[in-house]
């Protein structure tokens, strides 16, 4: 049976927006584990709209 209901969603973090420059980003896992990172990226000109996405798995110690 599954659940989906049963646990929490992902929560994301903007870190950057479209007049912002971004110098560095950090961020500190509060516990060890394996973790995805996911990246998107969005532009959009004229309602021509494209996104990039990119994902990392981190495991930390």
């Amino acid at each position: 049976m599954l659940y989906p209901n049963k646990v929490s969603p992902d929560v994301s973090t903007n870190i950057k927006a479209y007049t912002d420059r971004i110098k560095n980003y950090k961020h500190k896992f509060s516990q060890p584990g394996t973790y995805t990172v996911t990246f998107v990226g969005k532009n959009g000109l004229n309602g021509n709209v494209k996104e990039v996405v990119r994902e990392l798995t981190l495991t930390v110690k």
